[in-house]
């Protein structure tokens, strides 16, 4: 896979659009798992999934939709390709 950086890294734990962001790597550095949500821009819930510790995973969503997560993890807007 080849990851394309299109912004800057944060920390997530609220809900954040990410910078309108279609496809989101998240790296879960903490020692535990956590939850990771995905909501529409108006805080209703479309789903979670919980992530493992010390894991990378990459999450779509649409561009006003909003991820957040049980603790903080290291979250930053890419694209990417499957190779």
């Amino acid at each position: 896979m080849i990851i394309k950086i299109v912004g800057e890294e944060v920390v997530l734990s609220s809900n954040s659009n990410i910078d309108k962001a279609r496809n989101v790597r998240i790296y879960n550095d903490n020692g535990s798992d956590v939850v990771i949500s995905r909501n529409y821009s108006n805080g209703v819930l479309i789903g979670n999934t919980t992530m493992q510790a010390n894991s990378v995973m990459i999450f779509e969503k649409g561009y006003t939709d909003e991820l957040g997560s049980s603790a903080n993890v290291l979250a930053t807007p890419v694209a990417y390709t499957i190779s």
